[in-house]
């Protein structure tokens, strides 16, 4: 099984780097916490916050009110983090996300995830978690992007590009990447999943980004976490994969499609007796 604390930590100082420099996760934790309203006083959780990019977005919103808890299960992550952040209402935790129920204090307005529910390695554990945690009617929002969600699209993004021609440079070499990816996950098991874990799924809203660079997604691969992949290739092959692919993609890339990123709200489920008594959520007039 793959060590992804192991692999976080190494990729610390690069990943923040990376988020700095390229404007992939600017995009998707300004979108992330902007779905529903962050209001003053509210309790949050960012969930896998990694060096804090969506603490900071969350923070902007809440001001020196509320309170956030920042939870991660790298401890060089959160060490970037907190060198990124200092805020009385900011507390960072560590610890992984199966062990939020266990680990936050109090019950939660809103739970937040970017770009990091991949990466855990039991989903009902995370979602039962989550739920024991949000307060009733709390939200938990997180997204998944092409590399891990079926969109049922045969269109190709930069980034499958990319990790095609990467993957043929592996295989040439030897190596067997395909071992090493996730299935990707579908609307229906989502919403199978939440069911089953207290929440409910209330919409899925797809985002679409323009194409990443070529210079952007090549930086995106050179981070450990992000590429288990190239995990036990010995770093003078990876970056010579990474440099082949670079000339031989940099006059094709502007033709591929755009980045496609799916957000899924969920919203805890109350109690039958508790359920009767909400007000029911009016359908949404389309013109």
């Amino acid at each position: 099984m793959r060590n992804f604390q192991k692999l976080w930590n190494k990729s610390a100082v690069i990943y923040n780097k990376y988020g700095l420099t390229f404007p992939q996760y600017k995009k998707t934790n300004k979108f992330i916490t902007e779905i529903v309203p962050i209001k003053h006083g509210q309790i949050v959780v960012d969930l896998a916050c990694g060096t804090g990019f969506t603490t900071k977005y969350i923070l902007e919103k809440l001001g020196i009110t509320g309170m956030i808890y920042a939870l991660d299960f790298s401890f060089e992550m959160i060490k970037q983090a907190k060198k990124n952040i200092d805020a009385k209402n900011v507390k960072f935790i560590l610890a992984p996300a199966e062990k939020i129920s266990t680990i936050i204090p109090e019950k939660v307005d809103l739970v937040l995830c970017n770009s990091s529910f991949w990466q855990f390695t039991d989903y009902e554990k995370v979602l039962r978690g989550v739920s024991k945690t949000l307060k009733d009617n709390g939200v938990f929002i997180f997204n998944l992007n092409q590399q891990f969600y079926d969109f049922g699209i045969k269109e190709i993004s930069h980034r499958k590009m990319i990790l095609q021609a990467i993957f043929s440079e592996l295989k040439d070499r030897g190596y067997n990447p395909e071992n090493k990816l996730r299935e990707k996950l579908n609307q229906n098991q989502i919403k199978q999943l939440a069911i089953k874990n207290g929440l409910k799924l209330m919409e899925a809203k797809i985002l679409e980004f323009p194409g990443s660079t070529l210079e952007d997604n090549i930086n995106f691969f050179k981070i450990p976490a992000v590429a288990p992949f190239f995990e036990k290739v010995p770093d003078s092959v990876r970056q010579s994969i990474l440099k082949k692919v670079y000339n031989t993609l940099k006059t094709k890339i502007d033709n591929t499609s755009k980045n496609k990123w799916v957000y899924f709200t969920l919203k805890k489920n109350l109690p039958p007796n508790r359920a009767k008594l909400e007000v029911p959520l009016k359908a949404e007039r389309k013109t």
